[in-house]
């Protein structure tokens, strides 16, 4: 009975579509490596952000409103884009310890919290806004 043999140079696509095939896949390892689940925040906030969620990225300031809580819980990231920062009104409850703490920093600052975009960067003194407790609970 014959059988059909298929040989590794038999087996080659077209150049074109060779070179589009490993560009979708250079493109989907890099992306891949840098694109993260991230948790937004801007405006009001309160409740609790979560470990399981972060990190999480600062795009307009945010506010913990009067007679509200904001709880962060231990090992939870959280990373301003420049001008952007915290003001608490109400109250405010970081959970973080020793082994895992709660870490405030920049967008730029990749050694906490990973790369965001794929530029490799390290946070500065002014990179964000500030952290304003004003008539607050902390």
């Amino acid at each position: 009975m014959p059988r059909a043999v298929l040989r590794s140079s038999e087996a080659r696509l077209p150049r074109k579509r060779a070179a589009r095939v490993s560009f979708v896949v250079a493109a989907l390892l890099i992306l891949g490596t840098y694109a993260r689940a991230v948790s937004v925040l801007s405006g009001n906030v309160s409740g609790t952000l979560s470990a399981a969620n972060s990190p999480y990225r600062v795009t307009g300031s945010i506010t913990v409103p009067i007679a509200q809580t904001l709880t962060i819980e231990a090992g939870v990231v959280i990373k301003f884009q420049s001008g952007t920062g915290l003001t608490v009104n109400g109250t405010l409850v970081s959970n973080g310890t020793a082994a895992e703490p709660v870490y405030l920093t920049s967008v730029a600052d990749d050694s906490i919290g990973g790369d965001f975009d794929g530029i490799p960067s390290a946070g500065a003194a002014g990179d964000w806004g500030e952290l304003l407790f004003d008539n607050a609970n902390a």
